[in-house]
């Protein structure tokens, strides 16, 4: 599996590991061997990628986890609902509602996709793809739809465990959530924004009307829908902005009140908004963002045993990452997280002058909380001691005996 570096990182002689892309251009293709003139180029237009470099030495020394499934994949589905989005954003060009039409091509297109999810099934993603984006294309709703739908199969399949050991039925007997309304809602859920998305100025303060706007766009996003539309996929849009705890929008509701797919599609959509690009406005590491919903700030906002399922299956470290531990070493992410995305499993792979170690003194594969001296402080350029403080993040339980699923799954769903 390839290392992945930052541009300060590369040295003259290394090969790329994949065809390196930047937006939709592609710069070099797999296998080219970088020169010092390469080098300035990327360090000058590119300097935020993520460089994917070949190591034969540490692929022989330890077992690299393979993502290229869930790489795959999710580029495939953000694609898949990219086209969709605009193409119902262009629809919607002279019109202030969703014509029968539309929704009909909209609904095929995410029957297709779920068709797609369900033959080629994933059970984690990783959209840390930082510097290796495109602004013309609607990223958010891409993201979006796709960790709400890993998230909300996880959540079926937790459903049918719990189901199983409380009612003694088998998985055909239980009403399973029908997800295609959840990709629906996923996809439509700021259909009233659309238009003027764009000229929304991000980072600065917005006009009374702006506020307005934004403050009520879940209902005239749900009010854009056909009369016919589903009740479920209309009260997860009117509802994606209520926070668990309260003091949401527009409507002010918490917990169980609000509906299962609406609590999925928040986690999704925070995590989405905080990490994608956007016009005039700093973007979010995932790190930061995973760590400010699951530890942080942030954290009261979402139903929290959807977000214990949210930090198991969603990885802000890909596959590769180089890392700097607050021993001075350096490290690459060999294996996802298997209980929270913070803590993946790491070979200690670089010495404190950032020189590879020899084979004989590699220390791993070991998970991020099996030592105080074994946590992150920096990543792609990016200072991280806040998050993880003096002391390594102790997570000791699954996030299956942790919940109560059956509880759980009492509570108001479609």
């Amino acid at each position: 599996m390839p290392v992945l570096l930052q541009t300060t990182d590369l040295q003259e002689g290394m090969r790329l590991a994949r065809t390196l892309v930047a937006g939709n251009t592609v710069v070099f293709p797999k296998d080219t061997v970088l020169s010092g003139k390469d080098i300035e180029s990327l360090s000058h237009k590119y300097p935020t990628l993520q460089i994917s470099i070949e190591d034969p030495l540490l692929d022989e020394a330890v077992t690299f986890q393979d993502d290229t499934q869930e790489t795959q994949v999710s580029h495939h589905v953000r694609r898949q609902v990219m086209d969709t989005v605009q193409g119902a954003q262009q629809s919607l060009a002279e019109d202030s509602y969703i014509r029968g039409e539309a929704l009909l091509a909209i609904e095929t297109a995410i029957r297709e996709i779920t068709d797609f999810l369900r033959d080629h099934p994933v059970s984690w993603a990783s959209l840390a793809d930082k510097g290796n984006r495109d602004p013309r294309v609607p990223e958010h709703a891409g993201n979006a739809f796709y960790l709400s739908m890993i998230l909300g199969n996880a959540v079926r399949g937790y459903f049918v465990e719990a189901a199983k050991k409380s009612r003694g039925i088998r998985e055909n007997g239980i009403a399973l959530p029908n997800l295609s309304w959840l990709g629906l809602a996923a996809l439509l859920m700021d259909a009233s924004l659309w238009s003027t998305e764009m000229d929304i100025p991000y980072d600065e303060q917005l006009s009374d009307a702006e506020r307005e706007r934004i403050y009520y766009h879940p209902i005239t996003s749900m009010e854009m829908l056909p009369e016919a539309t589903s009740s479920v996929v209309k009260d997860t849009i009117r509802c994606h902005h209520e926070n668990y705890t309260g003091y949401g929008y527009p409507m002010n509701m918490s917990g169980k009140d609000i509906p299962l797919f609406a609590r999925i599609l928040r986690v999704a959509d925070a995590y989405s908004t905080a990490t994608s690009l956007k016009v005039d406005a700093t973007v979010k590491s995932p790190v930061r963002a995973f760590w400010e919903m699951t530890c942080g700030p942030c954290e009261g906002f979402f139903d929290p045993i959807i977000l214990k399922i949210f930090q198991s299956v969603v990885q802000p470290y890909p596959i590769g990452a180089k890392v700097r531990l607050a021993c001075g070493r350096y490290a690459i992410v060999v294996r996802r997280a298997q209980i929270h995305g913070l803590l993946p499993e790491v070979i200690i792979a670089f010495d404190e002058n950032n020189k590879p170690l020899p084979t004989s003194k590699l220390v791993g594969p070991l998970r991020l909380d099996s030592c105080p001296e074994v946590r992150i402080v920096s990543f792609a350029g990016e200072d991280l001691t806040d998050i993880y403080g003096d002391q390594p993040i102790f997570i000791e339980e699954e996030v299956k005996k942790t919940c109560d699923f059956t509880t759980f799954f009492e509570s108001k769903y479609p």
